[in-house]
Parts: C-alpha cells; structure tokens; sequence
C-alpha cells in the first residue's frame, strides 16, 4: 500500500509520486507530513509506517495508538529500526534497544536486549546480533527455535 502510492526521493524525502499529487498515508496528505525529510530508513508495520531520520530521530503515522507512535517520535540516538506487528523496535547507539507496543508486556520482552549490533524482524518475529556474535529472539513460533538461534555463534552484523 505504502509504496503504491509513494515514492522515496533521491534527496531521502518522502514525496508524492509523479503520478499522484494528492496521495496519503493514513488520510494525511504527504506534502503535510513535512517532517519526513532525511530518511535513512523506511518500515512499515501493522498499520503505520515508520522513518529513521538520519539524525537518529524516528517519524512515525497510522492508524495505530497515538501514545505508541508518539514514544517513537520521541526517540533520539538511533540508528536502527525494525516492524515487528505493532511494535516498533529501534536500535540505540549504545547497543540498547527500546520498543513501542500496545502493551507494558510488549517493551518488557526486550528489557534485556543490550549490546546489540543489529536488528531483524518480520510480520511476528524480531532476531538481533548481539556485538559478541550470538543471536537473540522473540516471537519465534517455538521454544525449540529459539533455542537453536542461541546455539548460534560468531555472527557478523
């Protein structure tokens, strides 16, 4: 849907396509949204979309809880991010990952996400590297996958 109707710009703005003047994400019209400009980064998760800016700030619309797309907005010194579903998952330049979701449980899942390199997700899942070389996970289907990703070692963001 997102790119349908939108185009990312040589000079990392979002700008309507050539063929739309009027397009919209989530009933806003992009040239409003004036605070996309300097992306480094776009995802879009379960109804928003998100940009990493590349001076580590997070731009975030949807149809999702306005507190959760909020916190994002209020993120500094990041340089990752990550859709996992609802959750908005974003990579510090400490190592330390911090999430937005619906829920106190979905931020506490990754309270001991520290040193991290890199950060990788789906529709369910997030997997990050950790700077030692191991992997972590959430959401993965089952316990046994998990515990073959902790097997893993020596992993090169």
């Amino acid at each position: 849907m997102f790119f349908s109707c939108c185009a990312f710009h040589s000079a990392n703005s979002l700008c309507p396509s050539s063929l739309s003047k009027k397009a919209c994400i989530f009933g806003r019209r992009i040239d409003k949204l004036r605070e996309w400009d300097n992306l480094t980064k776009i995802i879009g998760g379960k109804n928003y979309i998100a940009g990493l800016k590349s001076d580590g700030t997070v731009v975030a619309e949807g149809q999702w809880g306005f507190t959760q797309l909020y916190q994002a907005k209020r993120w500094t010194g990041i340089v990752d991010i990550a859709a996992c579903g609802e959750d908005i998952i974003g990579l510090k330049e400490d190592g330390i990952v911090v999430v937005t979701g619906k829920t106190s449980s979905d931020q506490k899942r990754y309270s001991d996400w520290t040193e991290i390199a890199a950060l990788a997700s789906s529709r369910s899942d997030s997997i990050s590297i950790k700077y030692d070389g191991t992997v972590m996970a959430d959401g993965l289907g089952s316990k046994k996958s998990k515990e073959q990703l902790s097997a893993w070692t020596d992993i090169v963001a």
